[in-house]
């Protein structure tokens, strides 16, 4: 599986991914903090397809490893350069991060070390 080149800016417009997302269950999906990156897998039950929201440059992340029925926020805090996304889902998520992006993919995705996902 390579790694997708679709990946969408969540500030270029959230509400599309809030609404894939909406309903489906959640998992925190791969977490490297020497890069600051965290990718959540939002997915139905039994499915390898799904949706994935990656954070780069985390400043804050807290999270349960997985739950149910996401109802996800996100706040733009800042935009360009030095940007700012909150991304939450109740008690269960929030995040922090500089940049997030957000794919769908028919199989499972994984983080490495060698993935390129630009910041701009």
């Amino acid at each position: 599986m390579m790694w997708p080149t679709d990946w969408k800016r969540i500030e270029d417009d959230p509400d599309s991914f809030i609404d894939i997302c909406r309903g489906r269950r959640v998992q925190a999906w791969g977490y490297v903090v020497s890069h600051a990156m965290f990718l959540v897998r939002f997915y139905e039950e039994c499915e390898l397809s799904g949706a994935y929201l990656l954070c780069k440059g985390c400043e804050e992340v807290s999270f349960k490893t997985g739950w149910q029925d996401a109802d996800l926020q996100i706040d733009i805090l800042r935009t360009g350069q030095d940007g700012e996304v909150l991304i939450t889902d109740g008690q269960r998520l929030r995040v922090i991060c500089g940049w997030a992006f957000w794919t769908e993919a028919e199989d499972l995705l994984h983080l490495d070390d060698s993935m390129k996902i630009g910041a701009d």
